[in-house]
């Protein structure tokens, strides 16, 4: 039997009683199943419950942080990362007793030290943390320490550099010392630096044989401020060219443009045959403003480093100029479905559609002209947009099979309109439409934005079966704040009449919605819980997440 939806709102209701009384004695079956409404509705099997668990113990008033506390303890991954979002969103206020109960996990030696180091990053605490660096040099765990060198530098907590730099001289465990180099170029400070540029400068004279050379000079090009700029100009010279041209192109980020010059030369394939060194002087030579040097790179062997010729001229300084434009709208109209996708964008970022046309042109011969294929999967992208463009999907629709089909509905959801929601709702709703098609559908119209938020409550009230809900709540949980899917999903998981497929969804869907705004929802859900399976399943919840 053919999926089917039926809307109950739009029919009389003595008509609509008796027409759920045939849908509940099983005749009809549900879209993306082959279940009956009535198998639906009422489901054990579908609240998963595991082991036995004690009784819940409701939170005690006041007591919601001391329980995400022991979740930092307890919890499963998932768990885990629920407790910590939750606590950092506190910010500076919770900083004081998570640096208690720190304290105590050191104390124990416990490597659950780890979570609460991890914590104070969500907080994105501004106060000086002593305790980190003692951590850092006496804790026996080499995972706790390597978490609080993490920690120090997330923090940017620049008070502990001197004890950074000095633990970075005799730290013996290959796993917090690999996390010193990053940490101390993160801190950034002038010790930091000194610190790095030592590295460096072994590095150099070792033949590039120290171990932390390539790591301290990466760290050491991602600090700001005089004291870096100063330390790179000192080790250039010491450096093999493939070190030289990032060190260069730093530079020049740094406000030396008088070097794009030199930076041209490493643009040549067969004198620097590294393309990481090649797309590392594009970057700089158009940070320099130097994009008569950008295009000697257009011709490149590597697509990466053309890739990153066309990307520079999306800088001010090129579009103001209207720099290259030729050169953009040749590329545009090129084979190389990455390379005119690149320049498609940067001509749209300039407000010319134009060269879109043929690309549009090739999308009318879908799936049957050659690269048609590719000039649709082109428009994936939704930073490349036509106003014919739905327009047109929707003419091929008819000559293209399931899985074409599914590809048109992901294009059009990157480019939702009116008009492309409602022909996925359309869809969505046709009987005859391939089952597959009906669900993929349902998923384009949730990556369509709160535009299409009307049709899949129009969806929910075709009584869809339980993969199509399960798609279909999946979607309406992108939008969770949306007042109408709130309400929606809030007494979906609460009531008791809700189908048993659905109920379990929402419910599981609660915490990662709405944080700790879903526990008082989940405690009315365990109260109002007509079965016990349903009861120990919102239980199996809370004992998960509070």
């Amino acid at each position: 039997m053919k999926p089917a939806f039926y809307s109950m709102s739009s029919l009389p209701r003595c008509f609509a009683l008796l027409l759920q009384a045939v849908l509940l004695g099983g005749i009809l079956a549900a879209c993306g199943g082959g279940e009956s409404q009535a198998e639906v509705l009422r489901d054990d099997t579908r609240f998963q419950v595991g082991a036995v668990r004690e009784p819940y113990r409701p939170i005690p008033e006041g007591g919601m942080e001391q329980r995400l506390i022991e979740k930092l303890r307890t919890g499963s991954k998932e768990a885990l990362r629920f407790a910590k979002e939750a606590l950092g969103a506190r910010g500076e206020a919770i900083v004081p007793l998570l640096v208690e109960e720190l304290e105590k996990e050191v104390q124990l030696g416990s490597t659950t030290a780890t979570n609460f180091l991890s914590t104070l990053v969500f907080t994105k605490t501004e106060q000086p943390l002593p305790i980190l660096a003692e951590i850092m040099t006496s804790h026996p765990i080499p995972l706790v320490r390597s978490q609080a060198i993490d920690t120090i530098g997330q923090l940017r907590q620049r008070s502990l550099e001197p004890a950074v730099v000095a633990h970075a001289e005799i730290e013996a465990e290959a796993g917090p010392a690999s996390r010193l180099v990053p940490c101390l170029g993160a801190l950034g400070g002038e010790q930091a630096v000194a610190f790095l540029g030592g590295l460096v400068r072994r590095w150099a004279e070792s033949s590039l044989r120290e171990p932390r050379g390539q790591v301290a000079w990466e760290a050491l090009l991602a600090v700001e401020g005089d004291a870096a700029r100063r330390e790179i100009n000192l080790l250039l010279d010491a450096l093999p060219p493939s070190q030289r041209a990032p060190g260069i192109t730093r530079l020049i980020h740094l406000g030396q443009t008088e070097l794009a010059a030199e930076v041209r030369e490493f643009l040549d394939p067969e004198l620097y045959i590294s393309a990481g060194v090649r797309r590392k002087a594009v970057e700089g030579l158009a940070v320099a403003g130097d994009f008569e040097g950008v295009l000697l790179a257009k011709d490149d062997p590597d697509v990466r480093v053309r890739l990153a010729a066309v990307d520079a001229m999306r800088l001010p300084q090129a579009i103001e100029t209207d720099f290259a434009r030729a050169w953009l709208e040749e590329v545009a109209r090129g084979d190389d479905e990455d390379m005119a996708r690149a320049a498609l964008a940067v001509l749209a970022e300039r407000g010319d559609t134009t060269a879109l046309e043929p690309w549009l042109a090739l999308v009318r011969g879908f799936p049957t002209q050659p690269r048609s294929s590719g000039a649709t999967r082109m428009f994936l992208h939704g930073n490349l947009g036509h106003p014919a463009l739905v327009s047109i999907l929707i003419q091929r629709w008819p000559v293209c099979d399931a899985d074409q089909r599914i590809d048109l509905g992901r294009v059009m959801a990157a480019h939702a309109d009116e008009q492309a929601v409602d022909f996925l709702l359309s869809v969505v709703l046709d009987e005859e439409a391939d089952p597959d098609v009906r669900l993929y559908s349902i998923t384009s119209l949730g990556n369509s934005g709160e535009l299409a938020i009307d049709a899949l409550f129009e969806i929910w009230e075709a009584q869809p079966g339980p993969d199509a809900t399960e798609r279909l709540i999946n979607a309406m949980l992108r939008y969770p704040e949306h007042p109408r899917v709130r309400a929606f999903l809030t007494d979906l998981a609460i009531e008791p009449s809700s189908p048993d497929h659905a109920r379990a969804q929402a419910l599981a869907g609660l915490p990662k919605a709405y944080g700790e705004e879903a526990y008082p929802l989940l405690m009315q859900a365990r109260e109002r819980a007509e079965r016990d399976v349903v009861r120990r399943y919102v239980e199996e919840i809370l004992h998960e997440y509070f």
